[in-house]
């Protein structure tokens, strides 16, 4: 049976078609998946999801207050500072007032108050360091409902199942990426009453109702001191701890509730953007989880599909997202580079051509050369000895030569039919 040029060229196409889609699909797998965008991240959080009704809070007018604020120590997320968000209670009335039984409220009234919120760096024994950074805002605050003389004694508002005095509410302050924060910072939140701030205002507002909350719940970073919190006021008789007054200092005694409802969120770094250092690794696999600030489990690392275990997914969780990290492989060093570690917490990487086949430990370094994790136990396929390249280049390699290998093929059957047409 003679193979026509017609049928010649379509079993061309079709082993051109599979054998480039293969070779594509198999150096697809080996390619490290493309880096995640960038995303905000919250380095510390005690505001809750869910807003209730009213918490607890510091009236500022009522206590001669200047500045209210609370010591954090962040999480893990890295980043220039973006904004700063702060729960405010409003015990406002459009007219009349919260405790005299006459407070009433169009519903969606607000009011506005410039307000004060600095980050300051922590001193020696928790003292007020120097500001780090500071934005002053007009908030808009809403009035608190009306008082309900049918379901409550006619001072405070029903929410549906409880009765309350204030409204609770957030205002998120922009810092524009101005600063990149240490661990612990210090927050504070100050504002004019009409008998307390840096200038009292003299005349009697809304503002005197307005407080800031408390009552807190950490979700991410933690409180430096759950029964602590930072006060300037006027009246010694309003600190819990004996000291100074009219100074913004540390204040004890506050019990359950010293955590203020702030939130602190970061510019996370560019996926495009890694790192200019190189940090540099420890010099073994010991040295490098001696140094190690956390263990993560063999199930941290998974490798490719179609058994490209030389294609790897770190699973490193919420507390690695939208950072770099440096990996390292061991037992000899044999650095990766930096890896971007996405929104997910993911980070896909391909193991160095140089690293032998075997079992190794995975290092992350952060960018001042810390191991900050580690994963012990990681299986890592050998290369394919006899051609020194990976299984994907070995199968794009061997589609090409095949491609060639028809293509003189059917060179040769056009000869033939050519010199047979002239015999």
């Amino acid at each position: 049976m003679s193979i026509t040029m017609p049928r010649a060229i379509r079993a061309l196409a079709l082993a051109l078609v599979a054998l480039l889609s293969i070779a594509t699909i198999a150096a697809a797998q080996s390619a490290a998946a493309p880096a995640a965008g960038a995303a905000d991240s919250v380095a510390y959080d005690a505001i809750p999801a869910t807003l209730p009704s009213n918490v607890g809070s510091l009236g500022y007018s009522a206590t001669r207050t200047s500045e209210f604020g609370d010591r954090v120590v962040l999480g893990s997320a890295t980043g220039a500072l973006a904004r700063v968000q702060v729960g405010f209670s409003s015990w406002a009335c459009e007219t009349g007032a919260w405790n005299t039984g006459d407070c009433a409220t169009t519903p969606g009234a607000t009011f506005t108050h410039p307000v004060t919120v600095t980050l300051y760096a922590v001193g020696a024994d928790g003292a007020v360091g120097a500001p780090l950074a500071s934005s002053t805002e007009t908030i808009v605050a809403p009035y608190r409902p009306s008082g309900d003389t049918v379901n409550c004694d006619g001072k405070k508002w029903f929410d549906g199942s409880a009765c309350v005095s204030g409204v609770l509410f957030t205002h998120s302050f922009d810092f524009s990426g101005a600063v990149t924060l240490p661990g612990e910072v210090i927050v504070g939140i100050a504002f004019d009453t009409r008998n307390g701030g840096a200038h009292p205002l003299a005349t009697t507002g809304p503002y005197d109702a307005l407080n800031v909350a408390l009552e807190g719940t950490v979700t991410v970073g933690s409180d430096a001191d759950v029964h602590g919190v930072y006060l300037n006021s006027s009246v010694a008789g309003n600190y819990e701890s004996t000291g100074p007054t009219g100074v913004f200092r540390a204040d004890t005694g506050w019990a359950e509730y010293g955590t203020l409802m702030l939130a602190i969120v970061l510019d996370a770094p560019s996926a495009a953007e890694p790192p200019t250092t190189q940090p540099t690794p420890p010099p073994s696999a010991e040295d490098a989880i001696a140094a190690s600030g956390q263990a993560l489990p063999a199930s941290t690392v998974q490798s490719g599909t179609a058994g490209d275990d030389r294609t790897i997914t770190l699973q490193l969780g919420a507390a690695f997202a939208n950072q770099w990290v440096f990996v390292t492989f061991y037992s000899e060093p044999t650095p990766v580079g930096w890896v971007w570690v996405g929104p997910t917490g993911a980070a896909t990487f391909t193991v160095p051509a140089s690293l032998p086949g075997g079992v190794h430990t995975i290092a992350l370094l952060d960018e001042s050369g810390n191991v900050v994790a580690h994963v012990a136990g990681v299986t890592v396929a050998a290369l394919l000895a006899a051609t020194g390249v990976a299984e994907a280049e070995l199968i794009l390699q061997l589609a090409i030569g095949i491609v060639l290998l028809l293509l003189g093929l059917v060179g040769v059957i056009a000869s033939r039919r050519r010199r047979g047409a002239h015999l």
